[in-house]
């Protein structure tokens, strides 16, 4: 018997937040009390959900602001609280430096004593953790991006639920973690612009919805939105049913989903 996987998307903005949109952090709730967040870089973990200051990991997708900008002053708040419950961040290998200097910045200096870093090289899909209360298990692939990028996936028996917020489209690694999934968030940064999309390491929502019908996945998530580009969200729905026939949602900060 397992627990209900419920994912909150605390940032669903692209590298242009918007006062609506923050960017990119989402917070699971595995159940157990195991609770895990993927990514820091929307100011909305540091807001009044205290659920977020007993996380047991955090996941970083990559060594970009928008994805580690928080992970200092969330730290500094654990710390504050008197936290002593060892927290473990997994991240690529690229990303350590990055982190060890926002969380020095935030707390005198100092990575405080209950911080445990995991680095890793994403490549194939591999699995790279165990929550043991929740029974859920952590896999991660290399994404297409820019610079050496992660995507997780976080199985609970037969549920699958992938988060890939940066990477350019038809990206093998990813599409063989997602098989058959029941839900995938993914990168749908540029409204429009394929070669644009992979130039830059990230997708459209045409891209999104071709690559959630490569791996028939039940579920497709749209994150990493440009506030600039939503403004016809028809017209973003459109271009994934070119290709996906599945569920459809266009994340919003604060939209839980439950699976």
């Amino acid at each position: 018997m397992f627990n209900k996987l419920q994912v909150t998307v605390l940032g669903s903005s692209s590298f242009l937040p918007t006062l609506r949109r923050s960017w990119t952090s989402l917070f699971l709730n595995l159940g157990g009390g195991d609770a895990v967040l993927v990514d820091a870089g929307s100011w909305r973990i540091m807001g009044f959900r205290k659920d977020v200051l007993y996380t047991k990991r955090i996941y970083i997708t990559h060594n970009h602001p928008d994805h580690v900008g928080f992970i200092g002053a969330l730290i500094r708040r654990m710390r504050r609280m008197r936290r002593t419950h060892p927290l473990k961040i997994v991240c690529p290998v690229n990303t350590v430096q990055i982190i060890h200097q926002i969380i020095r910045i935030f707390n005198h200096n100092k990575i405080p004593s209950f911080v445990q870093i995991q680095p890793f090289t994403p490549d194939i899909p591999c699995v790279i953790d165990w929550l043991s209360a929740s029974r859920t298990e952590v896999r991660a692939a290399a994404a297409c991006h820019t610079t050496l990028t992660a995507g997780y996936a976080f199985c609970q028996g037969d549920k699958r639920v992938i988060i890939t917020p940066d990477t350019g489209p038809r990206c093998p690694t990813l599409l063989t973690m997602a098989q058959d999934a029941n839900a995938w968030f993914h990168d749908s940064t540029f409204a429009t612009g394929r070669l644009l999309s992979i130039r830059k390491g990230h997708s459209t929502p045409q891209n999104a919805g071709a690559d959630a019908a490569r791996a028939n996945v039940d579920a497709l998530i749209l994150i990493h939105l440009s506030g600039i580009r939503l403004r016809n969200s028809r017209a973003i729905r459109a271009a994934v049913r070119l290709h996906f026939s599945g569920k459809l949602f266009i994340a919003k900060d604060n939209m839980t989903f439950n699976f």
